[in-house]
């Protein structure tokens, strides 16, 4: 009888183990995506940065300012999701090192 035990106790490891695995993969996963729209948002300011000039025409330059402003390589979803996802996460938005890091700055 106690056999019967130890492989219910087992198999309830494995599934923590799986489910333990799948979230660090989900998480990974995640990091790498942020990682490659940052890279992609990067390499479009270096872009609209390097194309400016003081001859730079207004209609041109709006059209940048817009862009900038759309970030269209960030996925406010994915980055939702990775506020999600993070440990410190405190369900609203925030984390607790912001918090921290709020509270550091105000009391100096």
């Amino acid at each position: 009888m106690e056999t019967g035990y130890k492989g219910v106790s087992t198999l309830q490891e494995v599934d923590k183990s799986v489910d333990e695995l799948d979230s660090v993969v989900s998480y990974v996963t995640v990091m790498v995506v942020i990682r490659n729209m940052l890279k992609l948002d990067y390499m479009m300011q270096e872009r609209i940065v390097g194309a400016l000039s003081i001859k730079t025409p207004t209609l041109e330059l709006q059209s940048y300012c817009l862009v900038w402003d759309l970030r269209p390589y960030i996925d406010d979803n994915v980055m939702h999701l990775a506020w999600k996802m993070c440990p410190w996460n405190l369900g609203d938005g925030t984390s607790s090192k912001l918090l921290l890091l709020r509270k550091t700055h105000a009391a100096v």
